[in-house]
C-alpha cells in the first residue's frame, strides 16, 4: 500500500476523531483537559522539543505529563475536535524550533523518537518507521495511532505543518523565546515571565561521547534522560553557536532538510 492509498477521506476522519475522543478507552484515558487553560483561555499546541514544557509549568504551574500524560502531545486537528466548545473564542499558540537542532536534541531520548547517532552518522530509520514516512504524523504513538489521523491536508516533507494541521493565533520559535513569550504573556495577562529550564554548565563534547557509544543500554539511557532533563542541558546545547552543526554531514543535512521542507520554508530556517 502506498502513502496515497494510506489517507483516508477527510470525512472519514472526522468521524473516527469524533468517536474517538467521545471514547477515553481509545485514545484518552485521562479525564482533564489537555493543554488548555481555562483561567487564560488559551489552548497550546505542545510539539515536542521546542520548550514546550516549560510553558506548561508556566502558564498551568506544572508539566502537563503529571496532570494528563495520554493528552500532553496532540495535533491541533486534536484539539480541535477535543476543544470544540472553546476552540473559537481561546488564544491558540504553538512553538517551532530550528528542524537541525531540534533533530539533535531528539538525540537524548533517541529510542523515543528513533533518531541514533553513531560513528558520526545520524539515522533516521526509527523516525521513519515511528511516524509514518513520507507523510510524517508526529503524534503521541504511545496513546493513539497516526495511521488514523493522517487525512489529506498532511503532506510530505513537513513535521511542524502536519502538527499544526488547524488555524492558530500565534506561532513562536525557539530561537526567539524571550520576545514571543513577552507577547503571549502581555496577550494572556499572564502577572509571571517565563522562565526556560535552568541552564547548566555540562559539556557537550561529553554529550557526543555519551551518545555515540555502541554500549548505549536502558539504564544508560535512563541515566541520562534524568541528567539532561533535571538540569535543563537542553538551554545549553541550543545557546552554544549553533553547536548543532557538529553532528551534521552533508548527507544528514540534506535528510533534515527533505523531512522539514515546507516548515523550512514557512518559518524562514536556515542551517
Amino acid at each position: 500500500m502506498n502513502a496515497a492509498e494510506d489517507i483516508l477521506p477527510d470525512q472519514l476522519i472526522h468521524y473516527l476523531n469524533e468517536v474517538c475522543f467521545q471514547n477515553r478507552n481509545i485514545f484518552f484515558k485521562g479525564r482533564k483537559h489537555a493543554m488548555i487553560s481555562h483561567k487564560y483561555k488559551c489552548i497550546f499546541i505542545h510539539i515536542q522539543r521546542t520548550a514546550g514544557t516549560s510553558i506548561e509549568n508556566w502558564i498551568v504551574g506544572k508539566d502537563w505529563w503529571r496532570i494528563d500524560k495520554e493528552t500532553k502531545h496532540l495535533l491541533a486537528s486534536q484539539a480541535k475536535v477535543k476543544y470544540r466548545k472553546y476552540w473559537d473564542k481561546y488564544f491558540k499558540f504553538s512553538f517551532v524550533r530550528n528542524p537541525w537542532d531540534r533533530v539533535v536534541s531528539c538525540l537524548i531520548f533517541p529510542e523515543f523518537y528513533g533518531i541514533s547517532y553513531h560513528n558520526g552518522m545520524l539515522n533516521f530509520d526509527g523516525y521513519k518507521s515511528k511516524y509514518g514516512y513520507p507523510v510524517i504524523i508526529e503524534n503521541d504513538f504511545r496513546f493513539s495511532n497516526g495511521k488514523f489521523l493522517k487525512s489529506k491536508k498532511h503532506m510530505k516533507n513537513s513535521v511542524y505543518l502536519n502538527i499544526l494541521d488547524e488555524e492558530l493565533d500565534f506561532v513562536g520559535s525557539f530561537e526567539n523565546l524571550k520576545e514571543d513569550t513577552d507577547f503571549i504573556r502581555e496577550k494572556l495577562h499572564i502577572k509571571n515571565a517565563f522562565q526556560l529550564h535552568k541552564k547548566t554548565a555540562f559539556s557537550t563534547s561529553k554529550l557526543h561521547l555519551l551518545i555515540d557509544r555502541s554500549t548505549y543500554t536502558q539504564d544508560a539511557a535512563w541515566y541520562l534522560r534524568r541528567l539532561f532533563y533535571r538540569n535543563g542541558f537542553e538551554n545549553n546545547l541550543k545557546h552554544n553557536n549553533r553547536v548543532y552543526r557538529k553532528y551534521y554531514v552533508k548527507e544528514t543535512r540534506e535528510m533534515v532538510e527533505d523531512l522539514y521542507r515546507r516548515d523550512i520554508k514557512k518559518f524562514n530556517y536556515t542551517f
